[in-house]
C-alpha cells in the first residue's frame, strides 16, 4: 500500500484549532474583538466555535467597553482574540485590556502576528503585559541542544541558520530516523510525535493522506522574550 504525505506544513485552520483547543483545555473564557472588515474570521468562529463570545463596536467604531466587560468572567483566564487592521484601534484596545487586568485575568491572542501589530505607535509593553499569544509552525531556539545546532551550523556555513535551513534539517532528520525504525516509516508516523530544533511532527491520517499537525503556541513575556506555552 502506498503511503503518502498530504502536507508537512500546517494550514491556517490547524493553527487556529490549536489555539481554540488550548482555550478549552484551560477552561478559559474566550472573547473575540474582530473588525467589521474581517468578515471571514468572524464567520469562521461563529460557524466552528459558537462558544467564543463576540464583542461589538459602538456607532463611532470604538469598542463597546461596557458590553465587553459583561462578557468577561472573573476567576477564569479570559482569552481575548484580537483581529484589527488599524494600529490606532489596536493601541486603544490594548490600553483598555491593560486597565481591565486589575479586575480580570486577561491574555491577548492573535491568529498571527500581522503587520499592524508592528507599528511603532504600539508599545511592546502593551503586548508583553498582556502576554500576547499566537500559534506558530515553529518555536524559538532556547535549549542547550538547540543552541549547539545553531553554533555548529554557523561554524560550517559562516552564518546563522534561518528558518528555512532549520526546517530542512528537521524534516530530513525526522524522515531518516523514522525510516530506520524497526517497523518502518509508516508505522512510526502513526504512533510517535517528534520534536527537533524548531519544528515538531505529529501526523494524523485523513482520507488516506498523512498531515502534520505539529505546531506551537508562543507568547510574549515580560522580559521581552518569546516563550513556548507549556
Amino acid at each position: 500500500m502506498m503511503w503518502r504525505v498530504q502536507s508537512i506544513f500546517q494550514s491556517e485552520e490547524q493553527l487556529k484549532t490549536k489555539l481554540l483547543q488550548h482555550f478549552k483545555a484551560k477552561n478559559g473564557n474566550a472573547v473575540a474583538i474582530i473588525s467589521t472588515k474581517k468578515v471571514a474570521s468572524k464567520e469562521y468562529l461563529l460557524k466552528n466555535y459558537p462558544w467564543v463570545k463576540q464583542a461589538v463596536f459602538n456607532d463611532k467604531g470604538a469598542l463597546d467597553v461596557a458590553q465587553f466587560k459583561g462578557q468577561l468572567v472573573k476567576g477564569k483566564t479570559n482569552f481575548v482574540i484580537l483581529e484589527i487592521e488599524k494600529a490606532s484601534t489596536i493601541l486603544s484596545i490594548t490600553n483598555i485590556l491593560k486597565g481591565l487586568q486589575k479586575e480580570y485575568e486577561i491574555q491577548l491572542v492573535v491568529f498571527e502576528v500581522y503587520d499592524a501589530l508592528n507599528f511603532e505607535e504600539i508599545p511592546i509593553k502593551n503586548l508583553t503585559t498582556l502576554k500576547m499569544m499566537y500559534p506558530s509552525t515553529s518555536k524559538v531556539i532556547e535549549t542547550p541542544e538547540e543552541l549547539l545546532f545553531a553554533a555548529a551550523y554557523k561554524k560550517i556555513n559562516n552564518s546563522a541558520p534561518n528558518s528555512v535551513a532549520i526546517k530542512g534539517f528537521d524534516i530530513t532528520f525526522d524522515t531518516i530516523l523514522r525510516m530506520c525504525q524497526e517497523n518502518g516509516f509508516a508505522d512510526s508516523v502513526s504512533k510517535y510525535k517528534t520534536e527537533y530544533v524548531e519544528n515538531s511532527f505529529d501526523y494524523s491520517n485523513e482520507n488516506g493522506a498523512n498531515n502534520n499537525n505539529g505546531c506551537y503556541l508562543l507568547y510574549y513575556d515580560n522580559d521581552l522574550t518569546i516563550k513556548k506555552v507549556q
